[in-house]
């Protein structure tokens, strides 16, 4: 299968290694469902951020937090989908709150952490490492044959930018096996199921690991 139709090339920094501490919870996800295409919203705003996530008028929504109400505040044409830039509340779970963002071709969000009132990037999910020092997002660039996963630091640092599936080593425009199911381990390693695309009947877990000075997926297996 193509893997864009617009090329995009991915920027891998250095992956820093995050371990859990003895005793931490377990990992959590937010998620977003696009509660507004739903009517759903508001529901969710009151079942789970009561008080504290309000949409004063159709195109504001704004967070009350420790040092002030936050303002985010949509752009038209909002009849766009492509230029237009929207926020809608997702999701809240332990002290961090989940915005869908989508900024004109990419939809995204925006993770806010309560305690520290610090913004840093999140995406369409936000899936943290057992002790929360780490966060998986994905977001969706328009013209990709599948999404962007990238690694931050609690504090919003990058730590890894790649894609939700394996591209052909004889071909980087090109998808070898789709990856699905992403976890962490106790230890602060991420893995994912890894499937074929021409034999979906192939299946494997691989990690995200270091080789010869670059990160990739291991094992791999051949799928052509």
């Amino acid at each position: 299968m193509p893997l864009l139709r617009t090329l995009i090339t991915p920027g891998v920094i250095a992956l820093s290694v995050f371990w859990a501490l003895p005793g931490q919870a377990e990992s959590i996800k937010l998620d977003c469902k696009d509660p507004s295409s739903k009517g759903n919203e508001a529901r969710a705003m009151q079942q789970l951020a009561k008080d504290v996530v309000v949409r004063p008028s159709k195109h504001v929504l704004t967070i009350k937090g420790k040092s002030g109400t936050l303002k985010f505040e949509d752009k038209p044409p909002f009849d766009d989908s492509l230029d237009s830039i929207t926020y809608h509340f997702c999701d809240r779970k332990e002290g961090f709150i989940l915005l869908m963002h989508h900024d004109q071709d990419m939809f995204t969000g925006k993770l806010y952490n309560e305690e520290t009132g610090k913004i840093t990037p999140g995406g369409e999910f936000v899936l943290f490492s057992d002790d929360r020092r780490a966060y998986l997002i994905e977001q969706q660039p328009n013209g990709l044959d599948g999404s962007e996963w990238k690694i931050y630091a609690v504090n919003g640092q990058l730590s890894w930018s790649g894609f939700n599936f394996i591209q052909r080593d004889d071909d980087r425009n090109m998808i070898d096996a789709d990856l699905n199911t992403p976890a962490w381990t106790a230890s602060g390693e991420l893995t994912a199921q890894a499937q074929c695309q021409q034999k979906p009947q192939v299946k494997w877990q691989v990690k995200l690991v270091k080789k010869a000075g670059e990160w990739s997926w291991q094992p791999r297996k051949k799928c052509s």
